[in-house]
């Protein structure tokens, strides 16, 4: 069912704080900068297959408008390093 046995998983919290402070641990991690390096890693140690999140308030910023160019970048590394992402 899975590309390997073993499998990764990116921190990708996005909510907001109660003092209204959005976090996002995608970026405060570098993941989004570093995605490329991260699953050529994963690859390198024969890990096939990573757990990722959607950043909604990238995706939807705005109610009912939708942009999905957040995952484009993901899907490019994710396909171009052979790593089956879990959504």
């Amino acid at each position: 069912m899975f590309a390997s046995f073993i499998q990764a998983g990116f921190e990708c919290s996005s909510h907001k704080l109660r003092n209204g402070t959005r976090l996002d641990l995608t970026a405060s991690t570098q993941h989004d900068r570093f995605i490329r390096k991260d699953y050529e890693r994963l690859k390198s140690m024969g890990i096939r297959t990573a757990r990722e999140g959607l950043r909604w308030h990238l995706v939807e910023p705005a109610r009912g408008k939708y942009d999905f160019s957040s995952l484009l970048p993901m899907i490019e590394a994710a396909n171009d390093a052979d790593i089956q992402v879990i959504w």
